[in-house]
């Protein structure tokens, strides 16, 4: 009997070893300014941490800045997109894990009264129809409050003009505050 010797094969097979947990930093972005350039705009954004990717949001679009040294990252932006009413400038960083941090450096708008307007952009008006007439409530209370101190003048005046001679001090006298109330009622509505 012959006894032949044949290689066998060890199989081995490799474990997974688990992966390495990524070690991310914080992100944030602690500072960003726009200042012109011609007809540029240049952004500009100090990111700490590890970002991946850096956009500069106005409105419906983005461009994507630019990586620079010690996490200055910077690009450029047409003047003319970013006046469009109503469009706000915004820093958005995001790191390899996915997680995001916003930066909202600007906010455009068309005039300078609604540019420092604290309480938003104002809303129009409700209207109502009565008896097919459309108004709106606030222009009626306009309307009412100026036909008003229009009356109570004409009237006054009227009183003045009729008997010049004997004029009583106290109908001037009221008279012309309520006149006074109601402009004070009218500007300030």
């Amino acid at each position: 009997v012959k006894v032949s010797s044949v290689p066998t094969q060890v199989l081995t097979q490799s474990v997974p070893q688990p992966a390495k947990k990524l070690e991310v930093k914080n992100l944030a972005v602690e500072e960003a300014t726009v200042l012109p350039d011609g007809e540029l705009m240049k952004i500009t954004a100090q990111i700490r941490g590890d970002a991946v990717k850096v956009l500069a949001r106005y409105g419906e679009r983005a461009i994507m800045l630019d990586p620079g040294k010690n996490g200055r990252w910077s690009g450029y932006v047409e003047a003319a997109r970013l006046g469009s009413p109503q469009t706000h400038l915004e820093i958005v960083a995001q790191d390899i894990v996915g997680r995001l941090q916003s930066y909202r450096l600007a906010y455009f708008s068309p005039s300078l009264t609604e540019n420092y307007n604290v309480l938003g952009v104002s809303q129009r008006q409700p209207e109502i129809k009565l008896y097919g007439v459309n108004f709106t409530p606030k222009e009626t209370e306009d309307k009412f409050y100026l036909w008003f101190a229009v009356m109570m003048l004409s009237s006054l005046l009227l009183a003045v003009a009729v008997r010049h001679r004997i004029q009583h001090a106290s109908l001037v006298m009221n008279g012309s505050l309520v006149v006074v109330l109601a402009m004070l009622l009218w500007m300030a509505g």
